[in-house]
């Protein structure tokens, strides 16, 4: 069984007590921050975590993986989050100049479509509702071709960097997630 968890400032605190749970149950955690979309009402935005509140959760997941808790994500994806120059929420552009950090390459536009309840379908959650083609309307054809418009490179939420690092057969996250997989 695996926890899916969010985390936010109003569950910070609960980081530990989730990690001790999944450990003594025999059970799997996967953390993540929240993907926050642009057109949605959230209210005030005091939840969120900021850029070195987000760095730390980071840091504090790797050491719980450390220490045996089982977390689904690589260590390669901790690292890279914990070493992610930009705001969390920023996408890189395949076109935007770069740092000298070594972006993950993002394949979601290759292997990877999350559909709408409407037929709109999307590479990944962070681009949800941020243009999109809708496969009843334009033919799951057209809808899958209209991925080449999303002009992203690489992002900072872990999920997507994690799968980015299995989808281009990064060997130590094949073994992870297979450590999870076969048990």
């Amino acid at each position: 069984i695996r926890i899916q968890a969010v985390i936010t400032k109003n569950n910070i605190n609960s980081i530990e007590y989730l990690a001790n749970f999944v450990k003594d149950n025999g059970l799997v955690i996967a953390i993540s921050i929240p993907v926050i979309y642009e057109n949605r009402d959230y209210g005030p935005n005091t939840m969120w975590l900021n850029n070195e509140e987000t760095r730390q959760f980071f840091i504090k997941l790797k050491e719980f993986k450390k220490s045996g808790v089982p977390i689904v994500y690589s260590f390669q994806a901790l690292d890279y989050c914990i070493k992610w120059p930009q705001s969390y929420s920023t996408i890189v552009n395949e076109h935007q100049e770069m740092s000298n950090f070594k972006y993950i390459k993002c394949r979601h536009t290759d292997f990877i479509l999350y559909m709408d309840g409407d037929g709109t379908i999307y590479p990944c959650a962070e681009l949800w509702g941020k243009g999109g083609s809708n496969i009843l309307k334009d033919g799951f054809q057209n809808a899958w071709n209209s991925f080449r418009d999303y002009k992203c490179f690489s992002c900072g939420n872990i999920p997507e960097a994690d799968i980015n690092l299995l989808l281009d057969l990064n060997l130590s996250s094949i073994l992870n997630i297979a450590k999870y997989i076969l048990g």
